[in-house]
């Protein structure tokens, strides 16, 4: 089995509106989103700190380089979209055409997750 190559970006986006900085904290994946049964998926690891933290009080999850994503990772988008709502936080993801996109339009998350083609349309949403 390969090893996952962890690449993980991260940009800060701040704006200034009416003296009132907004943080929109972006990171991509790539990868399978578990490295090894034992450790947690990638997301949860990442953005964990952050939401307990709340450090940014807008989040995009860029899963463009995700290769797979079965039930464990399926539960990993679903736990930050709750974990998120708990904290009064916003977070939005990123996952262009292809066969990651069908598995969540297949198990009807599109309905739950607010999901965009690119970082950009994301970015515009808040």
């Amino acid at each position: 089995m390969e090893t996952a190559t962890k690449k993980l970006r991260r940009l800060s986006v701040s704006e200034t509106s009416h003296s009132k900085e907004i943080q929109i904290l972006v990171e991509s994946f790539s990868g399978p989103l578990f490295e090894s049964a034992s450790n947690p998926p990638k997301i949860q690891a990442v953005f964990q700190p952050i939401i307990e933290g709340r450090t940014a009080k807008r989040m995009i999850c860029d899963l463009t380089g995700v290769d797979f994503l079965g039930a464990d990772e399926l539960g990993a988008l679903v736990w930050a979209f709750a974990e998120c709502q708990k904290q009064m936080l916003q977070i939005r993801y990123v996952v262009p055409q292809g066969r990651i996109l069908d598995k969540l339009l297949m198990s009807r998350l599109d309905t739950l997750l607010r999901i965009f083609d690119t970082v950009e349309d994301a970015l515009e949403s808040f």
